[in-house]
């Protein structure tokens, strides 16, 4: 099997060339989830804001077919360096709106990391 290295694919293509390009600046508040010992109530703290370089994908309403209904994909899309770390719960700040990552997913070719792609909606 030919490796991802062999076929000239790295992560500086995703880098270089698509985030250089098409990126844009968003704020990134980092949560940390804590689980009351005594209620089991879940509560959710952030981080002070971080500013980012991400590939911002915004699209109307998306949805999905279902037997039960409608299921709605998300509000946003955002591209990112997989050393972002960014992850559900957290929260983007673009254009002056508020959105919560639900799915952080990792993009990768042959066994290279390139991107994460984050599945965001509307808070």
């Amino acid at each position: 099997m030919t490796s991802a290295g062999d076929m000239g694919i790295s992560s500086t293509d995703f880098t270089g060339s698509v985030l250089n390009d098409l990126g844009v600046s968003v704020d990134w508040y980092n949560s940390t989830k804590t689980t009351d010992n005594i209620t089991g109530d879940e509560t959710l703290a952030y981080a002070g804001a971080v500013s980012k370089t991400v590939v911002f994908l915004r699209r109307n309403k998306t949805f999905e077919q279902s037997t039960e209904g409608r299921v709605e994909l998300g509000d946003a899309y955002i591209m990112s360096e997989t050393s972002d770390n960014f992850s559900s719960n957290d929260k983007i700040v673009y254009g002056g709106v508020t959105y919560l990552i639900k799915q952080a997913i990792r993009r990768s070719v042959n066994g290279e990391d390139l991107f994460d792609y984050c599945v965001l909606f509307k808070i």
